[in-house]
């Protein structure tokens, strides 16, 4: 791994019994950055769902037995909204701001305001799924052993379509005219017509998860195994008219496509994500083994977004690439005694204070003063008669 420096400033605070200068870079160390998936600081929960908005700096999660959580940091902090119900999935339209969610033996929820507030939507059924079109207005939801039901009115009204089957998982292109369903115990259904006409295509497998490209062409569906039959990824590239198998007889969850349906996601339930960059012609795994129960990305398939639960998994979410969080601050203050306080915020625990007496040397130790934390500050007291010295904060992620 390759480290670098940054100062981000010098600044000189003069004391009574001499000069602490004292010298703030960051020093970094990473891999490659597609290689890392990072857990964010969302709290361990048994995730269901998870979506992004065009630019997945807003996101939206939901926990089943839990509640709904949003963030608008692309992960970094998260905020609880509403609250505990068996959550089975969740849409975000390209803002973000539009959004909408379905419980197992509930209700339809949505938000005009990005998950601040919610409304029921719809007759308690069991929900299993949901997507929306790329302003929010047309919505699809599936029930499971029920029927398939769309919106075009941003979730306020809902008609109902097809005969009833395990509607497992739903993808709608970015105008919610082409959609595409996966159901269980049967085949991946297509329709053109906003969910008015369903045409079955592929074969019958155990479909959980379904994902479309913008304009309908790219879809992607997962399957899981039962019995030592199914379990694998299909693709097509002309609208669900023919479909490619990849990777059979392994647990597939979820599925996930970017705009132009290029880059795929798939998460398996006890097993890795796996990426596509292709239309899934290839996939290569990717992050830790988990049981991955929903993904999402941005609209340009630059970053990706996996949820797991937490039965027997971590229960957590995770982003990639890694987030790259501001540097801590280092300061310096005079005490009453006439020594100096070299701090920084306590949260930073992965950063490491360094001393030199001479910035062209490229030797940095560490400082003898014993390191205190006080729950706000991690800091060492200094005696300037020591002489000057140069500090900085250093990490190896």
């Amino acid at each position: 791994m390759n480290a670098f420096c940054c100062f981000r400033n010098i600044f000189q605070s003069s004391l009574s019994l001499g000069l602490c200068a004292v010298v703030l870079p960051c020093v970094v160390s990473r891999s490659a950055w597609g290689q890392v998936w990072q857990p964010t600081s969302a709290p361990t929960r048994d995730w269901t769902g998870v979506a992004a908005s065009a630019d997945a700096t807003k996101l939206v999660a939901i926990a089943y037995g839990g509640g709904i959580y949003t963030s608008t940091d692309s992960g970094a902090t998260w905020t609880q909204r509403a609250s505990t119900q068996n959550w089975q999935a969740v849409a975000s339209a390209a803002d973000g701001v539009k959004l909408v969610a379905v419980t197992y033996g509930g209700q339809i929820y949505t938000s005009t305001n990005s998950g601040v507030d919610w409304t029921p939507r719809a007759t308690a059924r069991n929900w299993g799924t949901v997507a929306s079109s790329a302003d929010g207005v047309r919505l699809v939801a599936g029930v499971s052993s029920g029927q398939v039901y769309t919106s075009g009115d941003s979730g306020v009204t809902w008609t109902p379509h097809e005969t009833t089957r395990l509607w497992n998982g739903v993808g709608s292109s970015a105008d919610g005219s082409r959609l595409v369903a996966a159901v269980g115990n049967a085949q991946i259904y297509i329709s053109a017509n906003f969910g008015t006409n369903w045409t079955p295509r592929g074969s019958s497998s155990a479909w959980l998860g379904a994902a479309s490209s913008a304009n309908g062409s790219n879809l992607v569906a997962a399957a899981f195994n039962v019995l030592g039959t199914g379990g694998q990824l299909a693709t097509s590239t002309n609208a669900g008219l023919t479909w490619n198998v990849f990777g059979t007889n392994l647990n597939w969850w979820t599925v996930g496509a970017c705009a132009d349906g290029t880059k795929l996601i798939a998460g398996i339930y006890g097993g890795q994500l796996y990426l596509s960059t292709n239309s899934g012609a290839n996939w290569a795994p990717s992050g830790p083994t988990n049981r991955w129960t929903s993904v999402a990305c941005s609209t340009d398939g630059a970053k990706f977004i996996a949820a797991s639960d937490f039965s027997t998994g971590i229960g957590k979410i995770f982003v990639y690439p890694p987030l790259v969080p501001a540097p801590p601050s280092l300061a310096v203050s005079q005490t009453s005694s006439n020594t100096a306080v070299v701090s920084w915020p306590s949260a930073f625990t992965n950063w490491n204070l360094q001393q030199s007496t001479n910035l062209a040397h490229t030797n940095w130790d560490i400082p003898p003063e014993n390191a205190n934390d006080d729950g706000t500050n991690i800091f060492i007291v200094v005696d300037p008669s020591v002489g000057e010295r140069f500090f900085r904060l250093s990490t190896p992620q």
